[in-house]
């Protein structure tokens, strides 16, 4: 915790970065091994939302 990150100065926490890394690697797995499309849409809402909320991401301001 309090890394900073290597493309700018903010403050990131890195437990948080891994435990989300293992989730969107999960959710992809699930894709590619199931071809379910609601994995597809967990993902695209999960990064739109990250998107258009950037108060909400793991970066700290």
């Amino acid at each position: 915790m309090g890394k900073t990150c290597p493309i700018s100065s903010h403050k990131i926490n890195s437990s948080l970065v891994r435990i989300f890394s293992f989730e969107i690697s999960l959710i992809v797995l699930l894709l590619v091994i199931t071809k379910e499309p609601i994995y597809a849409y967990v993902l695209l809402f999960d990064f739109i939302t990250d998107v258009t909320h950037p108060k909400h991401t793991l970066i700290k301001q």
